[in-house]
């Protein structure tokens, strides 16, 4: 009976949308097989990773954080992320070094080994993995240490530490760049490396009973980058001294613009609205086909996706934002025949049908600038 229910379960309309981020070729192989070889999805992993995704899941962190060059550079990165001397820094080996003299050879080993006859070369790229606040932050750690081992053991020489003096539990992972092996090639992890990275991370969280997800933003219906943690905090450590943030300022002023009917969306906006519907329909019709089936918990699974989809929040970018909230301080301030006047957004219940014959996603605020009023 399993097998004809999981007959008619959408794999491969769910595998179309969860394919990862295009961006240069992959140079890792990991060995955690969380996809079947033919790097297809089977059911019961199509499965789980739905129900986490209605779930909303926690969403895992790995990211490039920088990249050292030098000995001296690598050293003062290892005396910061051990923050020098008071927490403990593990190697490859397992080894534990917290002496600032130690991790200062450590360095020097690591530039020695380089050998690249390139001005400036990078000697050493830092990672951060990183869960929400309220993870335990040693089983991030014992997961950190298993991620490396699949990524990096016999590649790659690293090492890592644990922070958990911060509302995020995180590790920073230290990966030379040079290869272990006379064949090896230099550690320079692309888009698609970090996306299938994120995978392997989120699988040993949840070997280890913490669920974690690692689906693509445009997959969850998002289609605007938020700033990175360094950026938000320095543009919050700017405005706390009264500067003004000028990208955030030209934002405001063209979100102004836009709200009083003087702009169009540009491009980038409307491939936003575009990507978003995409994903919606896609779903839509993937939630038609569960609702079929004859299992119950795949019909539930259904209609948790329709839910899933009607909460995506909306496509808006920076500017966008900037333009409600203009408008709104309209409103409170002179009143909602104010915004009226506007005559800017339209109506959040004006909706397209899509293709296959179900509701697509509630129209974005489109404003028509005057080349449109002339058509």
């Amino acid at each position: 009976m399993t097998g004809a229910v999981d007959a008619g379960f959408p794999v491969a309309a769910l595998d179309r949308i969860w394919h990862p981020p295009a961006g240069g070729r992959r140079l890792l192989d990991p060995k955690a097989a969380v996809r079947v070889p033919s790097g297809g999805w089977t059911v019961a992993a199509a499965r789980a990773q739905l129900q986490r995704l209605v779930d909303r899941a926690p969403q895992v962190m790995v990211k490039v954080s920088g990249r050292q060059r030098g000995g001296d550079h690598v050293s003062a990165h290892f005396e910061y992320i051990g923050r020098h001397g008071e927490l403990d820094v593990e190697t490859e080996d397992g080894e534990t070094l917290k002496d600032v003299a130690a991790l200062r050879e450590r360095a020097t080993e690591w530039h020695d080994e380089d050998g690249s006859d390139r001005a400036n070369a990078v000697t050493s790229i830092s990672m951060v993995l990183s869960m929400p606040a309220g993870t335990d932050p040693q089983k991030v750690l014992a997961a950190a240490r298993a991620f490396a081992r699949v990524e990096l053991d016999g590649k790659h020489r690293y090492m890592l530490a644990l922070h958990d003096d911060t509302d995020h539990p995180h590790v920073h992972l230290t990966v030379a760049v040079a290869p272990c092996r006379a064949d090896g090639e230099r550690f320079n992890p692309r888009k698609a490396d970090l996306h299938r990275m994120r995978e392997t991370f989120a699988h040993e969280l949840r070997e280890r009973g913490i669920e974690a997800d690692a689906t693509p933003r445009r997959a969850r219906g998002i289609v605007r980058r938020s700033d990175n943690v360094p950026l938000r905090k320095l543009k919050e450590r700017y405005m706390r001294t009264g500067g003004l943030v000028l990208t955030e300022e030209s934002a405001r002023r063209a979100g102004v613009v836009f709200a009083e009917g003087q702009g169009d969306l540009t491009p980038w906006e409307r491939a936003g609205v575009s990507r978003q519907e995409q994903v919606k329909a896609a779903y839509a019709r993937v939630a038609r086909q569960l609702e079929a089936l004859p299992d119950p918990a795949d019909r539930k699974l259904g209609a948790a996706l329709r839910r899933f989809v009607d909460a995506m929040p909306p496509p808006l970018s920076r500017r966008m934002l900037h333009a409600i909230a203009y408008l709104e301080r309209v409103r409170r301030q002179e009143g909602i025949d104010a915004v009226a006047e506007k005559g800017v957004f339209k109506p959040a219940a004006t909706r397209s049908r899509s293709k296959d014959g179900g509701a697509a996603a509630p129209q974005p605020p489109i404003n028509r600038g005057p080349r449109d009023r002339q058509r």
